[in-house]
């Protein structure tokens, strides 16, 4: 069971967690329950998760906070952090303008 205050983004076998909230660390917290909870499905019901696919990112306006990472762990280690990941073939950024996104549809 997912817990309350961890959002879900699924599209066929890929699955995306979300957290928000205004204190940062309570975000982590809260997504860290989200991990554990995916983590323990898993290994209840004998399915692979692909590690190497898994990764975590932080969403602000404040410029203040463009450095900070968060860490959670999967597994007991430390997922990579991405700072513009692609979720359904859509790369994001911290800012959410897509400039990623626009640079990398250009060169195709």
């Amino acid at each position: 069971m997912i817990p309350d205050g961890v959002f879900l983004g699924m599209c066929a076998d890929d699955v995306s967690l979300f957290a928000q909230h205004n204190d940062k660390s309570e975000a982590v917290m809260v997504l860290q329950r989200g991990v554990d909870s995916v983590a323990k499905w898993r290994k209840a019901n004998k399915m692979l998760l692909n590690v190497s696919k898994s990764e975590i990112t932080f969403f602000s306006r404040d410029n203040r906070e463009a450095s900070w990472r968060p860490t959670v762990l999967l597994n007991g280690l430390p997922m990579p952090f991405n700072k513009t990941p692609k979720f359904l073939r859509v790369y994001l950024d911290r800012f959410l303008s897509f400039g990623q996104h626009v640079e990398e549809v250009t060169k195709r």
